[in-house]
C-alpha cells in the first residue's frame, strides 16, 4: 500500500515538472501538431471544392472565349480541393495511429495515466484556442476571397451586359441610319426634273426627325459632281481636238489651294493610276523603297490610297483656316476634288450649278476669272439648264476646251445619316449614283 501510494506521488511529482519531457508529451505535442494541419486542409480543401462549384455555376455567364481558361481554372480548384481533402483524411489516421498505435483501433489503449492527463488538459485546451484562433483567420481570408470573386464575377456580368446592350444599339441605330439614306436615295429618285441639279433642290436639304423609336436622325446629301473627281487622270484627251486636260485642270486647283509645288504631285498621282509605267514614279520607282510596293494602275477606290503615293502626305489634306473670303490660294484641297470609283471611258463632269468658284476656276483655267464671276451671278438668278447657255459667259473655244468637264446635271451623291440616342451616335456614309433616267445604284457604303 505503501509502495503504490509513493508511485502515486511520484507521478504526480513528475506531472508538474514541466521541464522534463516524456513519451506522453512528445505524443501530446504531435497529436496537436497533426490536429492543427488536418484542420488546416480540411477548411482550406472545402474552401477550395466551394471555390470549384462557384467558377462552375458561374461559367454559363462567361463569353465562349473566356470559358476554357474558366474551365481550367475550375478544375484547377476541384483538384487542390480534393487533394486536401485527402490529405486531412491521411493526417487523422495519422493521429490515431499516434495516439493509438493503429489507425483503426480507436480505444484499444489502456488509461494508466489518467491523472496526468487531467493535469495536461489545461495546456491541451490553450493549444486549441490557438490553433481555433489561426483556422478563424483562415476562414475570414477565404471569405474575403471569396466575396472578392463574387464582386468581380458580377462586375464582368455587368460589363459583358453593358457591351451587348452597346452592341445591340450600334446594330438598331445603324438599321435606322441605313433606312435614312435608303428613304434619300428615293428622294434623289423622284427629283423633278432630272435635266439640271442645283443646291436649292429637295434632295440638297438635310433632314432632321425623330423615328417612331425614338432615334434622332440627320441626314445630307452633297453633290460630289461639285468637285474634280481625281480619277479623270486616267482618261486622256482625245487626240487631235482642243480638250483641256485634266493634268492641266488639277495643277491650276492645287495652285488655287496654295500648293505650287503641283507639278511632281500631279504627276504622281497620274502615274499611279494610268496603265503604262512611262513615268518618274512607277513601278521601278515604288518597288526600291522599303518596303517595296506596286503601283496599282488603276481607278482610285479610297482616300487612303493617296497616302501611298510619293509627296501625297495627310496634311495636304488638312483645312486651314480662311482669314478673308477675298484671300487668294487659300481653298482647301479636300473641298475641292473628290474620288469617283467607277470605271468609265469619259471624264467626270463638274455641276456648273453647285460647283464653289475656285473649282470652276480650276477647270476653265486661271485667266477667266471674269467668266467665273457671270457665271456665279447668273446661277443665283436662274439654274443654268444647258451647256449652251453657257456662252453667254465664256468663249466658245474656251467652252469646247472644258466641255467633257462640265456639266449642268449630278450624277454622283454622298449620302451621310447619323443617328443617335443619349450617349451612343452612329454614321453611315453611302457613295451613290443616279443614272438619267432617276435610277439609283449604291457604289460604296461605309459604317
Amino acid at each position: 500500500m505503501l509502495a503504490a501510494l509513493e508511485r502515486a506521488a511520484l507521478i504526480v511529482k513528475d506531472s508538474f515538472d514541466y521541464t522534463k519531457v516524456s513519451a506522453l508529451h512528445r505524443k501530446q505535442a504531435q497529436n496537436r501538431r497533426l490536429k492543427k494541419i488536418a484542420t488546416t486542409s480540411l477548411v482550406v480543401g472545402g474552401f477550395c471544392v466551394f471555390f470549384a462549384l462557384l467558377w462552375l455555376a458561374l461559367l454559363p455567364m462567361r463569353s465562349p472565349k473566356d470559358q476554357e481558361i474558366h474551365r481550367v481554372i475550375m478544375f484547377a480548384y476541384l483538384g487542390a480541393g480534393t487533394f486536401f481533402l485527402l490529405l486531412a483524411w491521411f493526417l487523422t489516421l495519422l493521429r490515431h495511429r499516434v495516439m493509438h498505435g493503429s489507425f483503426f483501433r480507436r480505444r484499444g489503449y489502456r488509461r494508466k495515466t489518467r491523472k496526468r492527463q487531467q493535469i495536461l488538459r489545461k495546456r491541451d485546451r490553450d493549444a486549441r484556442r490557438h490553433s481555433h484562433g489561426g483556422v478563424l483567420i483562415m476562414v475570414l481570408v477565404l471569405l474575403g476571397l471569396t466575396t472578392a470573386l463574387l464582386l468581380q464575377a458580377q462586375m464582368a456580368t455587368r460589363r459583358r451586359v453593358s457591351l451587348r446592350q452597346a452592341g445591340l444599339e450600334q446594330v438598331r441605330l445603324r438599321a435606322a441610319a441605313a433606312d435614312a439614306i435608303r428613304a434619300a436615295m428615293q428622294r434623289l429618285a423622284d427629283d423633278e426634273d432630272l435635266t439640271f441639279d442645283t443646291l436649292e433642290d429637295d434632295w440638297a436639304q438635310p433632314i432632321e426627325h425623330r423615328d417612331p423609336t425614338g432615334i434622332e436622325l440627320y441626314v445630307t446629301v452633297e453633290d460630289e459632281n461639285r468637285f474634280f473627281d481625281l480619277n479623270n487622270l486616267r482618261i486622256e484627251p482625245v487626240p487631235g481636238t482642243a480638250t483641256r486636260s485634266a493634268h492641266d485642270i488639277l495643277l491650276d486647283l492645287l495652285n488655287g489651294c496654295g500648293i505650287f509645288t503641283a507639278i511632281p504631285k500631279a504627276d504622281n498621282i497620274r502615274d499611279w493610276i494610268d496603265d503604262d509605267d512611262i513615268g518618274l514614279r512607277e513601278r521601278a520607282f515604288y518597288m526600291a523603297l522599303d518596303p517595296p510596293y506596286e503601283p496599282p494602275n488603276r481607278w482610285l477606290y479610297t482616300w487612303n490610297e493617296l497616302l501611298a503615293i510619293d509627296e501625297i502626305e495627310r496634311p495636304l489634306f488638312d483645312r486651314r483656316v480662311r482669314r478673308n473670303i477675298t484671300e487668294a490660294f487659300a481653298h482647301n484641297l479636300i473641298d475641292t476634288v473628290t474620288l469617283i470609283p467607277v470605271e468609265r471611258g469619259s471624264p467626270v463632269p463638274v455641276n456648273v450649278n453647285t460647283a464653289p468658284p475656285n473649282v470652276l476656276l480650276g477647270v476653265l483655267g486661271f485667266g477667266n476669272e471674269r467668266a467665273v464671276e457671270m457665271l456665279q451671278g447668273a446661277r443665283q438668278i436662274a439654274p443654268i439648264r444647258s451647256l449652251e447657255a453657257l456662252a453667254a459667259f465664256a468663249p466658245e473655244e474656251l467652252i469646247e476646251q472644258v466641255g467633257p468637264y462640265v456639266d449642268v446635271r449630278s450624277s454622283f451623291f454622298r449620302i451621310r445619316a447619323y443617328a443617335s440616342v443619349p450617349g451612343h451616335t452612329e454614321q453611315v456614309l453611302a457613295l451613290v449614283q443616279r443614272e438619267s433616267e432617276g435610277n439609283v445604284k449604291i457604289l460604296q457604303w461605309i459604317f
